[in-house]
């Protein structure tokens, strides 16, 4: 069951990656449109764009720590995890991510 939620997690959190990746994008976007033109407009669109990225930070960071506390039941539930670490580089601390690694290893061992 728990792999069965960490692959429903991963699939949460490409998504989720990916449109605060395109958020990212559209803020570098405008902010250069701004520098640019000088235009306040994009400056405003860039404030809303921001925050809009911060949001989607927040709930890609989520879906990530849902998936670190997620028990892996094989070594590719395991592997979600370390393919989140690896997208998202720092999304975890090395000691949390071993920690979980080892109880997954030490469930699956029971």
């Amino acid at each position: 069951m728990s792999d069965e939620k960490l692959f429903r997690l991963d699939a949460e959190f490409k998504a989720a990656y990916a449109s605060m990746d395109a958020a990212a994008d559209r803020v570098e976007e405008l902010e250069g449109l701004f520098q640019s033109t000088g235009q306040g407009h994009f400056h405003d669109d860039m404030l809303e764009a921001e925050l809009k990225q911060a949001r989607l930070t927040e709930a890609a960071a989520a879906i990530a720590r849902e998936i670190l506390t997620t028990r892996a039941s094989s070594l590719v539930g395991m592997k979600v995890k370390l393919r989140v670490n690896e997208t998202w580089q720092g999304t975890y601390e090395d000691d949390e991510l071993l920690k979980s690694l080892v109880a997954d290893i030490d469930g699956a061992a029971s």
